[in-house]
């Protein structure tokens, strides 16, 4: 059996990803100000009030060329601001049938974390854990991603300049991460899309260099409905010359999701 902390890095970072990934509205407004206030407003609302994703992969492949793919299905919610995420692993077999909930919880709380594991036929609340930890021999972690979705929190944020990628016009934002946030980078730089408000690019930095890079092509931009969703993302750990591609498939939104998916008590019993 795997250890907890990785179970609950990997609903983390799955739930975050899901942010990054995720919609945001057509008919929504691109900032009207060049002002982090107006940005970050902008993408924190890009999660809409129900989303589902009918298969998400992961892929890990290390320096050598070697992956790792992971499939499963994926429901969340956003509850007074709040994400509530329900996954269930397909794949590989030795995951298959495993759910998993993750309860976001306010500024001064911890998430609360649920796995149902068939082997075991119960549902265990996994304790501890860190933000960093990687899923399953992946380059991403919770706290990457988290910081380039919805919620640039826990430091100072600042406009650093404009550019374009793939001949859009993209707002790059600066942030350093408090120290109570116990962070291994002194800044993260993330290049947010002006017509969708979703993340394109982000750098990881320490010590003055790029340690991590996630990218995305402004190609796989995308739509469900009226909600735009970037289909595919790569995160690149530049120094252990690995890479982990991120792809979700059959995005569809709607106002509400069965309040089972989300509940501790039945999350595992949902499709």
């Amino acid at each position: 059996m795997r250890n907890p902390r990785d179970y609950r890095a990997g609903v983390r970072l799955l739930a975050a990803a899901l942010l990054m990934l995720g919609a945001s509205s057509a008919g929504q407004a691109a900032p009207t100000a060049a002002t982090v206030e107006a940005i970050d407003a902008c993408m924190r609302a890009n999660i809409p009030p129900a989303l589902q994703i009918r298969q998400f992969s992961l892929n890990a492949v290390d320096h050598n060329g070697a992956g790792r793919l992971m499939k499963g299905r994926l429901y969340a919610i956003r509850d007074n601001g709040l994400l509530r995420t329900m996954l269930r692993i397909d794949s590989p077999p030795d995951l298959r049938g495993a759910a998993y909930l993750l309860r976001e919880g306010e500024a001064a709380q911890q998430d609360a974390m649920y796995v149902y594991l068939p082997a075991l036929n119960k549902v265990r609340r996994i304790m501890g854990g860190t933000q960093d930890n990687p899923l399953f021999g992946t380059d991403l972690s919770y706290a990457d991603l988290k910081q380039i979705s919805h919620a640039f929190s826990g430091g100072q944020i600042e406009l650093e300049k404009t550019d374009k990628i793939d001949g859009r016009d993209t707002y790059i934002l600066g942030l350093i991460p408090d120290a109570s946030q116990q962070s291994r980078y002194s800044r993260i730089r993330t290049w947010v899309d002006r017509e969708s408000c979703v993340a394109l690019r982000a750098e990881f930095i320490a010590d003055g260099q790029a340690r991590k890079r996630y990218s995305a092509s402004a190609k796989d931009l995308l739509k469900a409905g009226p909600h735009w969703y970037v289909a595919k993302g790569v995160m690149e750990d530049l120094g252990e010359h690995s890479r982990t591609q991120l792809s979700i498939d059959g995005v569809a939104t709607s106002d509400a999701l069965p309040d089972l998916y989300f509940n501790p008590r039945s999350f595992y019993l949902g499709n």
